[in-house]
């Protein structure tokens, strides 16, 4: 599994485990590493479960995001939950970019 996200990428959450945070863009703070589904994850002094086999980061938003512990700043999300927004050179259209945003959009009205 390739890692898609680097530190400091700004990131679509496409999926979640709180249906609440789908949607919200967030930063790329820190990878913990790569976990397998139920993995045992300290963070902050907490025990958590990896609720993929993926890599987890730390995601921080300027607005609240919905944990187990009530609204926070950061969380924890796997990469593949996440799609990276990047100012980098396309060889996309701008056709294929906007197809392509919309179908990430039509996924999150899929899942709310």
């Amino acid at each position: 599994m390739k890692i898609k996200c680097k530190v400091n990428d700004l990131a679509f959450i496409k999926k979640a485990i709180r249906s609440a945070n789908i949607g919200h863009v967030v930063t790329c703070k820190e990878l913990l590493g790569k976990f397998t589904f139920g993995e045992k994850i300290i963070w902050n002094g907490e025990v958590f479960a990896s609720p993929d086999d993926d890599y987890v980061w730390v995601v921080s938003s300027s607005g609240n995001l919905e944990t187990q512990f009530g609204p926070s700043k950061e969380a924890m999300i796997p990469d593949s939950w996440l799609t990276p927004i990047r100012a980098e050179p396309s060889e996309n259209s701008e056709e294929e970019i906007a197809e392509d945003l919309n179908k990430e959009l039509a996924y999150i009205d899929e899942r709310k």
